[in-house]
């Protein structure tokens, strides 16, 4: 785990290819926190971190699709340094000190 900053600095675009359920991908944020467009699946928790054409791209996964997507990022490489720049951003909105704030505040408001 300690390595993963490490190997997304090395791609240029990150796929997490799900096709069914997936809670908030731990992978996303991280790949999303290293300024990495990424390239999902319409499944569960990616919906609410990817914005489609803003930070990277959600398809239905099969080949045509991908293929479209990665080749379009490939050969635009201002596109992919924007989407990238753009995932960073979005990243730090699901910094876990925000998380843990959100969660203090459920559990404050239940418990008053």
């Amino acid at each position: 785990m300690d390595l993963m900053p490490a190997v997304y600095q090395l791609a240029d675009i990150v796929i997490i290819p799900s096709r069914s359920t997936e809670g908030t991908s731990l992978s996303a944020l991280e790949a999303m926190s290293c300024g990495k467009p990424v390239i999902a699946g319409l499944a569960g928790g990616l919906t609410d971190i990817i914005i489609h054409g803003y930070n990277g791209y959600l398809i239905q996964i099969n080949v045509t699709n991908l293929e479209a997507a990665i080749e379009e990022l490939i050969q635009d490489s201002d596109k992919r340094q924007k989407m990238g720049r753009h995932a960073r951003e979005v990243a730090l909105a699901f910094r876990q000190e925000i998380w843990a704030q959100r969660w203090a505040g459920v559990i404050e408001e239940v418990f008053k």
